[in-house]
Protein backbone atom coordinates (compact mmCIF):
# COMPACT_ATOMS: atom_id res chain seq x y z
CA UNK A 1 0.00 0.00 0.00
CA UNK A 2 1.36 3.33 -1.02
CA UNK A 3 0.51 6.32 1.32
CA UNK A 4 -0.42 9.78 -1.45
CA UNK A 5 -0.44 13.11 0.03
CA UNK A 6 -2.66 15.23 -2.27
CA UNK A 7 -2.87 18.79 -2.28
CA UNK A 8 -5.90 20.52 -3.91
CA UNK A 9 -6.16 23.48 -1.17
CA UNK A 10 -6.56 26.43 -3.72
CA UNK A 11 -9.71 24.32 -5.81
CA UNK A 12 -12.67 26.08 -4.27
CA UNK A 13 -14.95 26.88 -7.41
CA UNK A 14 -15.58 26.18 -11.13
CA UNK A 15 -13.54 23.99 -13.35
CA UNK A 16 -10.18 23.61 -10.49
CA UNK A 17 -12.77 21.82 -8.19
CA UNK A 18 -14.75 19.71 -10.50
CA UNK A 19 -11.40 18.67 -11.65
CA UNK A 20 -10.50 17.49 -8.16
CA UNK A 21 -14.00 16.19 -7.22
CA UNK A 22 -13.47 13.72 -10.55
CA UNK A 23 -9.94 12.29 -9.15
CA UNK A 24 -11.67 11.53 -5.91
CA UNK A 25 -14.42 9.65 -7.55
CA UNK A 26 -12.36 8.01 -9.55
CA UNK A 27 -10.15 6.34 -6.60
CA UNK A 28 -14.01 5.37 -5.11
CA UNK A 29 -14.69 3.04 -7.95
CA UNK A 30 -11.28 2.42 -8.85
CA UNK A 31 -8.85 2.42 -5.77
CA UNK A 32 -9.17 0.78 -2.77
CA UNK A 33 -5.64 -0.44 -1.99
CA UNK A 34 -3.37 2.80 -1.74
CA UNK A 35 -4.24 5.44 0.93
CA UNK A 36 -4.93 8.80 0.14
CA UNK A 37 -4.72 11.90 2.18
CA UNK A 38 -6.58 14.93 0.13
CA UNK A 39 -6.15 18.62 1.49
CA UNK A 40 -9.11 20.34 0.04
CA UNK A 41 -10.13 24.07 -0.22
CA UNK A 42 -13.79 22.67 -0.24
CA UNK A 43 -16.51 20.69 1.73
CA UNK A 44 -16.28 17.29 0.97
CA UNK A 45 -17.26 13.98 2.50
CA UNK A 46 -16.13 10.43 0.89
CA UNK A 47 -17.63 7.03 1.76
CA UNK A 48 -13.96 5.30 0.95
CA UNK A 49 -11.96 3.85 3.72
CA UNK A 50 -8.80 4.33 2.50
CA UNK A 51 -9.22 8.50 1.62
CA UNK A 52 -8.84 11.05 4.31
CA UNK A 53 -10.49 14.69 3.47
CA UNK A 54 -8.09 17.41 5.28
CA UNK A 55 -10.38 20.93 4.99
CA UNK A 56 -8.02 23.55 4.05
CA UNK A 57 -8.65 26.69 2.17
CA UNK A 58 -5.70 28.80 0.60
CA UNK A 59 -5.77 31.52 -1.54
CA UNK A 60 -3.53 34.03 -3.78
CA UNK A 61 0.18 33.97 -2.88
CA UNK A 62 -0.51 32.09 0.36
CA UNK A 63 -1.35 29.07 -2.26
CA UNK A 64 1.93 29.06 -3.73
CA UNK A 65 3.86 29.35 -0.32
CA UNK A 66 1.88 26.17 1.22
CA UNK A 67 2.32 24.00 -1.99
CA UNK A 68 5.90 24.91 -2.00
CA UNK A 69 6.99 25.28 1.58
CA UNK A 70 3.40 24.31 3.86
CA UNK A 71 2.98 20.86 2.98
CA UNK A 72 6.38 19.91 4.13
CA UNK A 73 4.31 19.84 7.24
CA UNK A 74 1.41 17.21 6.23
CA UNK A 75 3.96 14.79 4.26
CA UNK A 76 5.70 14.66 7.75
CA UNK A 77 2.48 14.29 9.51
CA UNK A 78 1.39 11.43 7.81
CA UNK A 79 4.70 9.99 7.16
CA UNK A 80 4.71 9.85 3.04
CA UNK A 81 7.13 10.97 0.34
CA UNK A 82 4.70 10.64 -2.40
CA UNK A 83 3.00 14.57 -3.01
CA UNK A 84 0.46 15.10 -5.55
CA UNK A 85 -0.01 18.79 -6.27
CA UNK A 86 -3.49 20.66 -7.82
CA UNK A 87 -1.99 23.69 -7.59
CA UNK A 88 0.65 23.83 -10.63
CA UNK A 89 3.34 23.71 -7.87
CA UNK A 90 4.68 21.01 -5.92
CA UNK A 91 6.76 20.85 -2.40
CA UNK A 92 10.57 21.90 -3.28
CA UNK A 93 12.38 19.31 -1.77
CA UNK A 94 13.99 16.88 -4.61
CA UNK A 95 13.60 13.45 -2.37
CA UNK A 96 9.94 13.31 -2.25
CA UNK A 97 8.30 11.71 -5.29
CA UNK A 98 6.34 15.14 -7.16
CA UNK A 99 3.75 14.67 -9.06
CA UNK A 100 1.97 18.12 -10.25
CA UNK A 101 -0.99 18.62 -12.29
CA UNK A 102 -0.14 22.03 -14.46
CA UNK A 103 -2.89 23.84 -15.52
CA UNK A 104 -1.91 27.67 -15.54
CA UNK A 105 -2.25 28.91 -18.86
CA UNK A 106 -1.37 32.16 -18.13
CA UNK A 107 1.48 31.29 -16.62
CA UNK A 108 3.72 31.70 -19.84
CA UNK A 109 1.96 35.11 -20.94
CA UNK A 110 1.31 36.87 -17.80
CA UNK A 111 4.53 39.29 -16.29
CA UNK A 112 2.95 39.96 -13.15
CA UNK A 113 5.18 39.71 -9.37
CA UNK A 114 3.00 36.70 -8.92
CA UNK A 115 3.86 34.78 -11.96
CA UNK A 116 7.64 35.73 -11.62
CA UNK A 117 7.15 34.18 -8.22
CA UNK A 118 5.77 31.35 -9.84
CA UNK A 119 8.21 30.92 -12.71
CA UNK A 120 11.30 31.27 -9.76
CA UNK A 121 10.12 28.00 -7.70
CA UNK A 122 9.20 26.19 -11.10
CA UNK A 123 12.50 25.53 -11.61
CA UNK A 124 12.90 23.82 -8.36
CA UNK A 125 10.50 21.32 -9.41
CA UNK A 126 13.27 19.62 -11.78
CA UNK A 127 13.62 15.60 -11.53
CA UNK A 128 9.72 15.45 -10.94
CA UNK A 129 6.37 14.64 -13.49
CA UNK A 130 3.98 17.52 -14.72
CA UNK A 131 0.69 16.37 -16.08
CA UNK A 132 -0.76 18.84 -18.49
CA UNK A 133 -4.33 18.71 -20.00
CA UNK A 134 -3.57 20.03 -23.42
CA UNK A 135 -0.45 19.62 -25.81
CA UNK A 136 0.09 23.25 -26.17
CA UNK A 137 0.63 23.61 -21.98
CA UNK A 138 2.65 20.28 -22.59
CA UNK A 139 4.68 21.84 -25.07
CA UNK A 140 5.29 25.41 -23.31
CA UNK A 141 6.02 23.36 -20.13
CA UNK A 142 8.86 21.38 -21.98
CA UNK A 143 10.58 24.17 -23.24
CA UNK A 144 10.16 26.31 -20.10
CA UNK A 145 12.66 22.95 -18.84
CA UNK A 146 14.86 23.01 -22.18
CA UNK A 147 13.46 19.07 -22.71
CA UNK A 148 14.93 18.20 -19.74
CA UNK A 149 14.93 14.25 -19.48
CA UNK A 150 15.05 14.39 -15.75
CA UNK A 151 11.75 16.30 -16.07
CA UNK A 152 8.59 14.66 -17.43
CA UNK A 153 5.56 16.40 -18.96
CA UNK A 154 2.40 13.96 -19.94
CA UNK A 155 -0.69 15.30 -21.29
CA UNK A 156 -3.55 13.56 -20.32
CA UNK A 157 -7.17 14.25 -19.77
CA UNK A 158 -9.23 14.26 -16.63
CA UNK A 159 -12.40 13.53 -18.09
CA UNK A 160 -15.89 14.86 -16.91
CA UNK A 161 -17.80 13.64 -13.61
CA UNK A 162 -21.86 14.18 -14.23
CA UNK A 163 -23.76 14.65 -10.94
CA UNK A 164 -26.63 11.81 -10.25
CA UNK A 165 -28.63 14.79 -9.06
CA UNK A 166 -29.88 18.00 -10.77
CA UNK A 167 -31.69 20.80 -8.70
CA UNK A 168 -33.45 23.39 -9.74
CA UNK A 169 -32.67 26.83 -9.18
CA UNK A 170 -35.42 28.55 -7.17
CA UNK A 171 -35.56 31.60 -9.84
CA UNK A 172 -36.08 29.54 -12.62
CA UNK A 173 -39.42 28.69 -12.97
CA UNK A 174 -40.07 32.58 -13.37
CA UNK A 175 -37.76 32.94 -15.73
CA UNK A 176 -37.64 30.45 -18.58
CA UNK A 177 -39.87 30.82 -21.10
CA UNK A 178 -40.26 27.89 -23.34
CA UNK A 179 -40.94 29.90 -26.69
CA UNK A 180 -37.27 31.16 -26.58
CA UNK A 181 -33.99 28.90 -27.46
CA UNK A 182 -32.17 29.39 -24.36
CA UNK A 183 -28.47 29.61 -24.57
CA UNK A 184 -26.44 29.19 -21.61
CA UNK A 185 -22.93 31.33 -20.71
CA UNK A 186 -21.21 29.11 -18.00
CA UNK A 187 -18.78 31.85 -16.84
CA UNK A 188 -18.60 32.20 -12.71
CA UNK A 189 -16.75 35.62 -13.67
CA UNK A 190 -17.51 38.00 -16.52
CA UNK A 191 -14.83 40.42 -16.24
CA UNK A 192 -11.88 38.31 -17.08
CA UNK A 193 -10.97 39.43 -20.47
CA UNK A 194 -9.84 36.46 -21.70
CA UNK A 195 -13.81 34.84 -21.32
CA UNK A 196 -14.94 37.26 -24.29
CA UNK A 197 -17.84 37.93 -22.57
CA UNK A 198 -17.73 41.77 -24.37
CA UNK A 199 -18.47 40.27 -27.53
CA UNK A 200 -21.77 37.92 -26.68
CA UNK A 201 -23.00 41.14 -24.56
CA UNK A 202 -22.58 43.22 -27.95
CA UNK A 203 -24.22 40.49 -29.99
CA UNK A 204 -27.67 42.02 -28.35
CA UNK A 205 -28.78 42.55 -31.95
CA UNK A 206 -28.60 38.59 -32.77
CA UNK A 207 -29.67 36.55 -29.95
CA UNK A 208 -33.37 39.73 -29.96
CA UNK A 209 -33.50 38.70 -34.05
CA UNK A 210 -33.09 34.98 -33.67
CA UNK A 211 -35.05 35.04 -30.43
CA UNK A 212 -32.50 33.54 -28.15
CA UNK A 213 -32.32 34.18 -24.01
CA UNK A 214 -28.79 34.34 -22.45
CA UNK A 215 -28.47 32.78 -18.93
CA UNK A 216 -24.84 33.96 -17.40
CA UNK A 217 -23.66 32.02 -14.54
CA UNK A 218 -21.85 35.25 -13.48
CA UNK A 219 -22.72 38.04 -11.50
CA UNK A 220 -23.64 41.32 -13.40
CA UNK A 221 -21.04 43.58 -12.12
CA UNK A 222 -20.68 46.11 -14.93
CA UNK A 223 -23.75 44.60 -17.04
CA UNK A 224 -27.39 44.75 -16.93
CA UNK A 225 -30.20 42.50 -17.23
CA UNK A 226 -32.56 43.08 -20.51
CA UNK A 227 -34.38 41.55 -22.66
CA UNK A 228 -32.23 38.87 -23.76
CA UNK A 229 -29.41 38.84 -20.72
CA UNK A 230 -30.46 37.55 -17.29
CA UNK A 231 -27.01 37.13 -14.96
CA UNK A 232 -28.41 34.85 -12.47
CA UNK A 233 -24.94 34.60 -10.09
CA UNK A 234 -22.80 31.53 -9.89
CA UNK A 235 -24.46 28.23 -9.11
CA UNK A 236 -23.71 24.99 -7.00
CA UNK A 237 -22.60 21.99 -9.17
CA UNK A 238 -26.38 20.18 -9.62
CA UNK A 239 -27.93 23.72 -10.30
CA UNK A 240 -25.11 24.02 -13.16
CA UNK A 241 -26.38 20.78 -14.70
CA UNK A 242 -29.91 21.16 -14.43
CA UNK A 243 -29.27 24.37 -16.15
CA UNK A 244 -27.65 21.96 -19.37
CA UNK A 245 -30.26 20.15 -19.16
CA UNK A 246 -33.02 22.93 -20.39
CA UNK A 247 -30.17 24.52 -22.66
CA UNK A 248 -30.52 24.67 -26.56
CA UNK A 249 -26.72 25.99 -26.57
CA UNK A 250 -23.73 26.90 -24.92
CA UNK A 251 -21.74 30.07 -25.60
CA UNK A 252 -18.24 29.66 -24.67
CA UNK A 253 -16.17 32.47 -26.98
CA UNK A 254 -12.98 32.28 -24.75
CA UNK A 255 -9.78 32.70 -26.03
CA UNK A 256 -7.84 30.69 -23.79
CA UNK A 257 -8.22 27.65 -21.41
CA UNK A 258 -6.40 24.91 -20.47
CA UNK A 259 -9.64 22.77 -20.48
CA UNK A 260 -12.73 24.19 -20.17
CA UNK A 261 -14.83 21.95 -18.76
CA UNK A 262 -18.01 23.51 -19.29
CA UNK A 263 -17.19 22.07 -23.25
CA UNK A 264 -17.65 18.90 -22.20
CA UNK A 265 -20.27 19.07 -19.42
CA UNK A 266 -22.36 19.90 -22.36
CA UNK A 267 -21.66 17.05 -24.52
CA UNK A 268 -23.23 14.82 -22.37
CA UNK A 269 -26.89 16.58 -23.02
CA UNK A 270 -25.25 16.36 -26.82
CA UNK A 271 -25.24 20.69 -26.54
CA UNK A 272 -23.64 22.01 -29.79
CA UNK A 273 -20.84 24.21 -27.86
CA UNK A 274 -20.14 28.16 -29.24
CA UNK A 275 -16.37 28.75 -29.25
CA UNK A 276 -13.74 30.67 -30.63
CA UNK A 277 -11.25 30.00 -33.69
CA UNK A 278 -8.14 29.39 -31.34
CA UNK A 279 -5.44 27.31 -30.83
CA UNK A 280 -6.59 26.03 -27.32
CA UNK A 281 -10.36 24.43 -29.56
CA UNK A 282 -8.46 23.61 -32.61
CA UNK A 283 -6.15 21.23 -29.92
CA UNK A 284 -8.95 19.90 -28.53
CA UNK A 285 -10.89 19.13 -31.61
CA UNK A 286 -7.56 17.40 -33.00
CA UNK A 287 -7.62 15.10 -29.16
CA UNK A 288 -11.55 14.23 -29.19
CA UNK A 289 -13.22 14.15 -32.33
CA UNK A 290 -17.06 14.41 -33.21
CA UNK A 291 -18.21 16.54 -30.97
CA UNK A 292 -20.72 18.65 -31.35
CA UNK A 293 -18.76 22.26 -31.61
CA UNK A 294 -19.69 25.56 -33.48
CA UNK A 295 -16.60 27.32 -34.28
CA UNK A 296 -16.90 31.25 -34.80
CA UNK A 297 -15.15 32.67 -37.86
CA UNK A 298 -14.48 36.28 -36.66
CA UNK A 299 -15.01 37.46 -32.82
CA UNK A 300 -18.91 38.35 -33.30
CA UNK A 301 -21.10 35.94 -31.82
CA UNK A 302 -22.72 34.90 -34.92
CA UNK A 303 -23.54 31.33 -36.22
CA UNK A 304 -25.95 29.45 -38.78
CA UNK A 305 -28.51 28.56 -36.08
CA UNK A 306 -29.28 25.00 -38.38
CA UNK A 307 -26.41 24.21 -36.72
CA UNK A 308 -27.53 24.50 -33.79
CA UNK A 309 -28.79 20.73 -33.07
CA UNK A 310 -28.36 18.33 -30.18
CA UNK A 311 -26.16 15.45 -30.66
CA UNK A 312 -25.52 12.52 -28.53
CA UNK A 313 -22.36 11.92 -27.60
CA UNK A 314 -21.81 7.65 -26.37
CA UNK A 315 -21.24 7.94 -22.50
CA UNK A 316 -17.68 5.71 -23.31
CA UNK A 317 -16.04 9.01 -24.80
CA UNK A 318 -13.04 9.66 -23.81
CA UNK A 319 -14.07 13.25 -23.22
CA UNK A 320 -16.06 11.23 -20.15
CA UNK A 321 -13.85 8.32 -18.83
CA UNK A 322 -10.72 10.60 -18.47
CA UNK A 323 -7.56 8.85 -18.30
CA UNK A 324 -6.76 9.16 -14.21
CA UNK A 325 -5.85 5.01 -14.61
CA UNK A 326 -2.40 6.79 -16.80
CA UNK A 327 -1.79 9.11 -13.86
CA UNK A 328 -1.82 6.55 -11.26
CA UNK A 329 0.76 4.43 -12.93
CA UNK A 330 3.00 8.01 -11.87
CA UNK A 331 2.86 7.16 -7.81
Amino acid sequence: MKKILVNASGAKLGGARTIVETFIRWIELNDSINKYIIIVGFDFKSSSNNIEIVKLRTDGIFSVFFAVFGIFYYALKYKTNIVFSFMNLNICLPFFKRITYFHQAKFFSEKSLRFFIYKFFLFFQKKSTFICQNEIIKNNLESFFHYSQKTNVVNLWPGVYIPSEKQEPRWFNEFYNSSKRLALCPYTDVRMSHKGFDDIYKSYDFFKKNNIKVLVTSEKYNYLDNDVFFFCGNCSYSELHFLYSRADLILFNSLFETVGLPIFEAQYYGLPVILSNVNYVKNLSKKFENLNFIILESKEITFNLEQMKKRKIPLNHICFTGEWDQIQAFF
